[in-house]
């Protein structure tokens, strides 16, 4: 199944975002797959039913049964044996972690495994979040910024927005603002996934071997930074569903916002806006605002009003679902500098990752256009030139740079920058680093 959605096979990032779905989600998947799902619940109640008809036509076919059952034992328990032997040399421990990840890979259960890294990965992740990063000495330079508003897009595919060439008026609202931006048109993600995406994004870690890779980079982030000024203050405004049952990545990240607000039911991004009315008129004088949107996710149909039901120009009607999404993300975009034009601010929008093109649909997908994102900059007429950069940068950037680019937006003088990332490392969905000149095109 996971070859037939993703054209991959089942790893530790699909089972990580299995475990930490929430509801709602969990149940728009299943709407979106569901004849895949269909699919692969009769080809299995089949597959039992045949098994039990040949078992009862005679003893000697379960008795070969039997005997398969133990060749196929055997091999398994020798190597497990052997792992058992060498997670102790390296680990010290007599059926250490590795040694039961490992095993299971050998079994026919071999997809436990994933998912056993992965809740392995989520308990480490628990103890992370009750850690707080504390900075050395540095120093905060008036850049004479009031508000920055850090819009965190989902699932936008780069090349369907019309200012990034695209063949449809999905972005006529930005465009009309050109002179105030700055466009990066070779905005790269580092993952294709929301979970591990947004984390590299915020915090100061860049994809990485899993051995190198340390959870606690996590707590150096951008929100965690911009408290340490005590001069900005910090918001988490999303119409993203809250974590279901176990941590995510970014929630690490999100818990260091001094003002957190989730919606409380499913609802379209323009719920947002009368939060972000409400902060706005707070007495706070710096404000560094995340909104994280609902964007273009699945269930793509669903993510924008009647009234945004726009494009009938293609004959597959989830592109054209997924192009109103896009016009209604412009709507948005242009709603929140509205908010703030009449202040010396900047609003950065820029999509978690991309989205791959697979038939009559839009999905999730390690490929280039599913990690090629927007990622522009509008800059309020208020803001001095000395901050102010318009046009569009051509030079090919990774999305893990809005730390840096943040960092500098804050004021932030005298810590170490973060790595540039300037090979575009991404990270795939079985956790290994790969550049994005090595990826698969489409």
């Amino acid at each position: 199944m996971s070859f037939f959605l993703y054209k991959e096979a089942f790893n530790v990032a699909l089972a990580y975002n299995i475990l930490v779905t929430n509801k709602s989600e969990a149940i728009e998947a299943l709407l979106t797959f569901k004849l895949a799902i269909f699919a692969l619940v009769t080809y299995y109640i089949a597959l039992f039913y045949l098994i039990h008809r040949v078992a009862k036509r005679q003893w000697k076919t379960s008795y070969l049964l039997l005997v398969a059952v133990v060749l196929l034992i055997y091999p398994i328990g020798f190597k497990s044996y052997n792992y058992y032997k060498k997670d102790k040399i390296l680990t010290g421990e007599s059926l250490g972690w590795m040694a039961k990840y490992n095993i299971l890979t050998n079994t026919p259960l071999y997809n436990l495994a994933s998912f056993y890294e992965a809740n392995r990965f989520i308990s480490e992740l628990a103890k992370v979040k009750e850690q707080h990063m504390v900075y050395p000495h540095f120093t905060v330079e008036d850049t004479g910024l009031e508000t920055i508003v850090v819009v965190l897009g989902e699932s936008a595919r780069k090349d369907v927005l019309d200012i990034y060439g695209g063949k449809h008026p999905t972005t006529p609202l930005l465009r009309k603002r050109m002179e105030n931006l700055l466009i990066y048109d070779q905005a790269i993600a580092p993952s294709s996934f929301t979970n591990t995406a947004l984390s590299f994004m915020l915090s100061k870690s860049i994809p990485m071997d899993k051995k190198d890779f340390k959870l606690a980079t996590l707590n150096d982030n951008v929100i965690a930074l911009a408290n340490s000024t005590n001069v900005w203050d910090t918001y988490w405004l999303s119409n993203q569903d809250e974590v279901g049952i176990y941590e995510n990545l970014y929630s690490v990240i999100t818990k260091d916002a001094k003002h957190r607000e989730h919606t409380k039911e499913k609802s379209y991004d323009e719920v947002i806006l009368p939060m972000l009315t409400h902060v706005l008129q707070d007495a706070n004088k710096k404000r560094l605002i995340f909104i994280h949107l609902k964007g273009s996710h699945m269930k793509v149909s669903e993510r924008y009003p009647d009234a945004f039901d726009h494009f009938q120009v293609d004959e597959r009607p989830l592109y054209n679902a997924y192009y109103n999404s896009i016009l209604y993300t412009d709507y948005i975009l242009d709603e929140i500098i509205k908010k703030v034009e009449n202040q010396k601010s900047v609003v950065l929008y820029l999509s978690d990752h991309g989205q791959t093109q697979k038939k009559d649909k839009y999905i999730h997908g390690f490929t280039t256009k599913g990690l090629d994102v927007p990622f522009v900059i509008w800059h309020s007429n208020l803001v001095a030139d000395t901050h102010k950069m318009t046009g569009r940068n051509e030079q090919p950037i990774s999305t893990t740079n809005l730390y840096n680019i943040v960092s500098d937006l804050l004021g932030v003088k005298g810590l170490d920058e973060k790595d540039n990332n300037t090979e575009l490392k991404a990270l795939s969905p079985s956790f290994e680093v790969v550049t994005y000149e090595a990826i698969e095109q489409d």
